[in-house]
């Protein structure tokens, strides 16, 4: 049996307007029904039917006369279709004797369904989609005339008809429910959010809308707020705050565009008190011209974020007052220490002038001992605070080849009585840093005196500096237990080993570092075997410098 253009047939375009229509696998329709018992009443035929042509099969809508099975499934293969030609061809299809028709005479519904004569005019959607057949059978040879073909086409434009109205109320249908969903969905994120949604008629100065959460936000519901018409910002802002209002007016009334205001205001409670609103306003319509009519916000309640802000300035004062009395105290003490200090000081060394005593002279020298000991820590806390209280101070260029150097030479003595081998390492160019000069050079200080005192008799000293802005001080020294070092930093502590039990120190040198460093924007880094040496040092970002070079070495032996 010859099929029809399948590429028409199984058009995607036709496929997705005849699905659009979900009228396929729908029950029997009495509108439907109607047309076919007219048709088959009029033009006195045994049967009538309204088809749908889908991919690879014919759906019947609507039908007279049809038998079983067909009647209950009211489908059928292609194979068993006339309407197919129809939908194919898109025009009807007249045929007096199936049995001599070159298009479908071994149709095989001849025989099953005993289809004879057949007329067949296509159903064409408003989109030009032919989508089936209204068509009347006969079980005996017929010829059908002009008439009962112009009858049969008023029907056939008739269901074309049923079919666009029933289409244009689903999408009717369907737009209502996706308006009132929609809706359901912008009303449950308006109702929940945690500010309140208004809208604001400039022109008129007016609340024209606003959520049902504005009472929690404002203090009054959405009906009292709008009751008060334009004399609501005039009732309930802060006087103080209506220059914020006449600004935001002045905004709206200079913006083409739809960017976002924001301002803070106060707005009167019940109780005579005050709450503290943000709002955040959008253009919402425009006129003709694009002036600004109404505006669209959301209003938050920022009463705590206020009382919090205020909360932290006066800590702030409070704290910066602690700082001042801190500073205060600390230069005082340190002052009145340092004057018995150096008494004690003095009065020893003229003490051991004396003849003493093995024993007079040994307490004489644990005297001596911790009275510098004070002394160092009372230095060290001094130029801790030093560095806090000028933490913010103003930076200078500061040339880090010329500082090192002259660390490196103050520290030459010391190394010098040890017998250290004392060696230098500096790059050819200069290497430059913002910062505070003066403690960077303490900083470089506390790390070279670390190493040299550290460092037993005849070790090394390694000072370097790289173009990158790495300083390091590298020693052969005694070195730190790992047990020990993640305390290193940490104000007043000390490594502790038989080796370094008796030097003296304070643990706050490292920390000191450490703090200049970081206030710079460096980071500090070391590395320590226990019985080898240890690495310490840190890294400054330098400025750009396009000529760095080669180091040089200083040993000093």
């Amino acid at each position: 049996m010859p099929l029809a253009d399948t590429h028409i047939i199984q058009d995607s375009a036709r496929l997705q307007a005849l699905h659009a229509l979900c009228l396929l696998d729908t029950p029997a329709d009495s509108a439907f029904d109607r047309l076919t018992e007219l048709a088959a009443l009029v033009i006195n035929v045994p049967m009538a039917l309204v088809t749908l042509i889908d991919a690879d099969r014919q759906f019947v809508k609507t039908q007279v006369g049809l038998a079983d099975p067909w009647k209950t499934t009211r489908q059928m293969p292609l194979s068993h279709s006339f309407c197919q030609h129809v939908v194919a061809r898109a025009e009807p299809l007249i045929i007096d004797d199936a049995r001599e028709h070159p298009l479908v005479h071994d149709n095989a519904s001849i025989v099953d369904l005993n289809i004879i004569a057949y007329a067949g005019i296509p159903i064409i959607t408003s989109s030009g989609h032919a989508i089936g057949s209204f068509c009347v059978i006969d079980h005996t040879p017929r010829h059908w005339t002009e008439k009962e073909i112009t009858l049969l086409k008023k029907l056939a434009a008739s269901v074309s008809t049923e079919i666009e109205l029933r289409a244009e109320i689903n999408e009717r249908l369907h737009i209502e429910k996706v308006l009132i969903e929609r809706e359901h969905f912008i009303n449950q994120i308006v109702n929940t959010s945690p500010g309140a949604i208004y809208v604001y008629h400039l022109l008129e100065e007016r609340m024209v809308y606003m959520s049902s959460g504005s009472e929690p936000v404002l203090g009054y519901s959405a009906e009292d707020m709008q009751a008060m018409g334009s004399s609501l910002f005039k009732r309930l802002i802060h006087p103080d705050d209506m220059a914020v209002l006449d600004e935001r007016s002045r905004q709206f009334g200079s913006s083409q565009s739809d960017e976002s205001f924001s301002f803070e205001y106060r707005i009167q409670q019940s109780d005579e008190s005050y709450r503290w609103v943000r709002s955040s306003e959008t253009a919402f319509t425009r006129s003709e011209s694009g002036d600004v009519i109404e505006v669209i916000g959301v209003a938050q309640d920022i009463t705590k974020d206020k009382m919090a802000d205020e909360e932290r300035e006066k800590l702030l004062v409070r704290i910066t007052d602690l700082e001042h009395l801190k500073s205060d105290m600390i230069r005082v003490a340190a002052h009145d220490l340092r004057a018995p200090l150096s008494i004690i000081i003095g009065y020893a060394a003229l003490l051991k002038d004396d003849v003493l005593t093995e024993t007079q002279d040994t307490f004489m020298n644990e005297i001596a001992k911790a009275a510098r000991r004070m002394e160092n820590m009372i230095r060290d806390i001094l130029s801790l605070e030093r560095i806090e209280a000028h933490a913010a101070g103003q930076h200078e260029s500061v040339v880090l080849n010329t500082l090192v150097q002259t660390a490196y030479n103050e520290g030459y003595l010391q190394a010098d009585h040890k017998s250290q081998a004392y060696v230098l390492s500096l790059p050819d160019t200069p290497v430059v840093v913002q910062g505070d000069p003066v403690q960077l050079k303490e900083a470089v200080d506390n790390l070279i005196r670390n190493a040299i005192k550290y460092t037993h008799e005849s070790g090394t000293i390694q000072v370097r500096l790289t173009a990158n802005g790495i300083f390091e001080v590298e020693d052969s020294g005694y070195g730190i237990p790992e047990n020990q070092q993640h305390g290193l930093f940490s104000p007043f502590f000390r490594a502790s080993s038989p080796e370094t039990r008796e030097i003296e120190g304070t643990g706050l040198g490292l920390h000191l570092v450490k703090r200049i460093i970081e206030r710079h924007g460096g980071q500090m880094h070391f590395h320590s075997e226990y019985g080898k040496g240890s690495i310490f040092g840190f890294r400054l970002d330098p400025e750009s410098n396009p000529h760095a070079g080669q180091s040089r070495q200083i040993v000093i032996q």
